[in-house]
This record gives structure tokens, sequence and C-alpha cells, in this order.
């Protein structure tokens, strides 16, 4: 059974919304350390967490096709709706080099305690290593959100003022696409 879209409209909204926070502060944040060196080691701490996360969540919903008989949402899910196919083409499914190793080691680092955590803590690859992918995710965020029509974009959009109205931290200045 496909999943209710205008629900997930709604909750996919708190991902993206969050992403682009943590990316605008984590760019406005002194280059050396960022949200460390802004924030303190465990708030930093935290905000990087968060950060990846997010991101995590949002490498499967854009670039991984659930398996039969799980609940995951992805993206492919709203090509059902009109227009979505001519707003969001074939060529935005192309997962960038990397993107689910990159998801199976935030997942094996980030939400689950695994033998990883201490036996590659020295290969803990650092937050500029996830640059590229939430750069491309940024942008098919823009994507995505011009794509929703009927009732999931008033859903979304929804959300997502609900969201920029709750932020209290100065840094977000980050403007619904037109």
């Amino acid at each position: 059974m496909p999943p209710d879209l205008n629900e997930a409209a709604k909750y996919i909204a708190f991902e993206m919304f969050h992403l682009c926070y943590y990316a605008e502060v984590y760019e406005q944040c002194p280059e050396q350390r960022r949200f460390r060196s802004a924030f303190g080691e465990r708030i930093g701490q935290a905000y990087e967490y968060s950060f990846l996360l997010h991101l995590r969540v949002l490498l499967d919903f854009f670039f991984r096709n659930p398996r039969p008989g799980y609940d995951d949402v992805w993206v492919g899910h709203f090509s059902s709706m009109p227009g979505f196919k001519t707003a969001y083409p074939k060529d935005c499914y192309l997962r960038p080099d990397g993107a689910l190793a990159i998801s199976r080691h935030l997942n094996k680092r980030l939400a689950h305690f695994t033998e990883v955590r201490w036996k590659e803590k020295d290969r803990h690859i650092g937050m500029e290593s996830y640059r590229p992918y939430w750069r491309t995710i940024l942008k098919l965020i823009d994507k995505f959100e011009a794509a929703l029509t009927g009732t999931p974009k008033t859903e979304f959009d929804q959300r997502m003022r609900e969201l920029r109205a709750s932020c209290d931290h100065q840094l977000y200045i980050r403007k619904p696409s037109a």
C-alpha cells in the first residue's frame, strides 16, 4: 500500500527544514571546528549529530528505493502526483557516488550502537567529507518542493511555515523557493 503523501509531505518537510537549517548555520560558523567553535564542545557535537542524522534520512529519501514490504517512504512515491515527473525528472534520481556508503556509515555511527564506533574510530571522515552530499540534497529539496502539487504541497508549505516561524536562531536566513 503506498504511503499517505499528505502526511509524508508534512514529515519530510521537518527533515528538509532541519537539513537546510544546519547547513546554513554550519556555513556561518568559524571555519575551524565549525559548530564546536561557535557553540562549545557539547552543544557543537549535538549540532553535528543532528545535522548528520537529517542528512542520513534524506540520503535514503532521495536515493534509496525501499525494498518490497518495507514502510520506508522515498521521493519516488511522490511521482504519482500530477506534474511531479515533469518537475522532478529522472536525472534527479541519479545517486551520487558514495551516497549509499555514506548513508551506511552514518547509520552505523549515529543511529545504531555498533562496533564500528571503536573499530574504525581512526577512520572518522569529518564534517567536510559530507559537504558534497548535503549540497546535492539542498538542490534536490528545491526541486522536490517545486514539484509538489495539491494537498501534499499545501501540507508541506504549511509545515515549513510553522518551522520557519518557530526558528529562533538568528543565523538561519534561507528563504522558501519560488
